[in-house]
């Protein structure tokens, strides 16, 4: 189970929601457990999501890697932050799919 907790990251259309959910699941089974090895804790939660974020999420990466070394990120604010980010990108998508598309036709002479 710890080795599945440490393949998840999330992938570049999954909602962050259900990539926050499936890392607080798997820790809340591990720490069921109770191997004898340290609990995963909320903090090791939001470092494991920061260092699994794929590249569409860098223009906010920085900017929570800040805050969590300011000690002022919660899984709460990251969720969020993510959140707002996937949706941005769901808007980015939508205007780039109103675009008109031209077919090209290949003609034989």
């Amino acid at each position: 189970m710890r080795r599945q907790y440490a393949n998840t990251n999330l992938k570049s259309h999954e909602d962050p929601d259900e990539f926050m959910m499936k890392l607080e699941v798997l820790a809340m089974e591990i720490n069921a457990m109770n191997l004898g090895t340290s609990e995963i804790t909320d903090t090791d939660i939001m470092i494991h999501a920061l260092c699994n974020l794929p590249e569409n999420y860098d223009a906010i990466a920085d900017g929570l890697e800040r805050q969590f070394e300011d000690k002022k990120l919660t899984i709460d604010i990251l969720r969020e932050k993510l959140n707002a980010r996937y949706t941005r990108l769901g808007k980015i998508a939508d205007e780039t799919d109103d675009s008109p598309e031209y077919a090209l036709a290949a003609i034989a002479s």
